[in-house]
């Protein structure tokens, strides 16, 4: 599913058998995850070195840690460090 992710949208979304994921319109690679036990986390997917290479997923917070308007800055600064060379889990570690 793509759509913007807002507190509202966050705050309605229920549980499913499988986990889904909600891809945000305005930031490339920012993801709601939504678990099948209601837990909500917010993602980053990239890739270091184009299409060719695996893709990487780094957690942001968990929803309550950071509200959607935060951690969508976090993914932007995350997207400007990608765009840099720079491997956010490698950093991370």
């Amino acid at each position: 599913m793509r759509a913007k992710i807002t507190k509202k949208l966050v705050d309605e979304m229920k549980p499913q058998a499988k986990p889904v994921f909600v891809f945000d319109t305005d930031v490339a690679g920012f993801i709601l995850k939504v678990t099948p036990t209601g837990h909500r986390t917010y993602q980053f997917r990239y890739r270091m070195g184009g299409r060719n290479t695996r893709l990487r997923t780094y957690t942001i917070a968990k929803h309550g840690q950071m509200t959607p308007e935060q951690a969508r800055r976090a993914a932007q600064a995350l997207l400007g460090d990608v765009r840099r060379g720079i491997d956010p889990a490698e950093t991370k570690k």
